[in-house]
């Protein structure tokens, strides 16, 4: 028995308080601002809510709701309260590409209650379209126009003109700004052929390693090297790189690539050494850029 009342009690409640807010809430006020519209030129359309100042509410705002109209622009105002009712106005602008004389508009507000929200709409408010043309029958068509032909005339002078005029102003913007944009493309052409080569390489990597794909990735790193230094590195030895470069680890990996291609033994380690001629052409692209990036800051 108390869990029927208490049960009843909330219902109770729940209806008190639904018809305190019905009571003091009032519905939706939308109107448009003038009463004649043209097609395809702006339109304002107001929408005022008063109601309790302890509800949350919300003003609609997706394409859908305005048909046959399109949203434009949505303008909110500050809420304003006076003995705990609030009354908030939002102005949308709107345009129409209707041809009908008389269009509507009813607009919603929803009303939050928590998980759930109740919708509320305005009374519909017409607006009258402007004709431009009121009676076809009245446009007169000529009917047959007579047309002279005219002969073309190339301006050759005006041609020559224009185009000496343009190949001086492109060589004053190559004199003033040549190097700089020579080192735009090359950092251009850097990262791309970066991405490139990591693509490629990283390909070359994955699955089953054997002497073809050992080959072909020292192949490939040398010919990056040799782009991102501008040495020639794909005439370089083992030795000769390991002398140049001198990097950690490096004469561990490329000794592991030798006895892959040359004696068909493959490291089990095959995998790192790969991997460290990789970072070793990352860290060089990254020099590489970082040095053009320099230049341009220092023009």
């Amino acid at each position: 028995k108390a869990s029927k009342i208490n049960h009843l009690k909330n219902i109770t409640i729940a209806f008190l308080i639904c018809l305190h807010f019905f009571a003091n809430a009032q519905e939706p006020s939308g109107r448009f601002i003038t009463d004649s519209l043209e097609i395809g030129k702006v339109i304002q359309f107001e929408l005022v809510y008063k109601h309790p100042s302890n509800i949350n509410i919300f003003f609609p705002t997706e394409e859908k709701y305005f048909k046959p109209f399109g949203l434009i622009k949505v303008q909110g105002f500050t809420t304003k309260t006076t003995n705990d009712i609030s009354t908030d106005v939002v102005l949308y602008d709107l345009k129409s590409f209707e041809i009908n004389q008389i269009q509507f508009l009813t607009l919603p507000v929803f009303i939050s209650n928590g998980k759930d929200s109740t919708v509320v709409y305005s009374k519909k408010d017409s607006i009258f379209c402007k004709q431009k043309i009121y009676n076809s029958k009245a446009v007169q068509v000529q009917s047959v126009i007579n047309f002279i032909k005219l002969d073309s005339v190339i301006d050759f002078p005006k041609i020559i003109l224009n185009l000496l005029l343009t190949l001086f102003i492109f060589g004053i913007v190559y004199i003033l700004f040549g190097r700089t944009i020579n080192r735009y493309i090359k950092l251009i052409k850097l990262k791309r052929n970066h991405f490139e080569f990591i693509s490629n390489y990283d390909k070359l990597s994955k699955g089953e390693i054997n002497e073809n794909k050992v080959s072909k990735a020292l192949v490939l790193w040398k010919t990056q090297m040799q782009y991102l230094e501008n040495k020639p590195f794909t005439t370089f030895t083992s030795k000769e790189i390991n002398e140049e470069l001198q990097q950690e680890n490096l004469s561990e990996a490329l000794r592991d690539f030798d006895m892959a291609i040359y004696a068909g033994v493959l490291n089990i380690k095959m995998i790192d050494s790969m991997k460290i001629l990789k970072n070793l052409a990352n860290q060089t692209y990254k020099n590489r850029r970082e040095q053009l990036s320099n230049e341009l800051k220092q023009r």
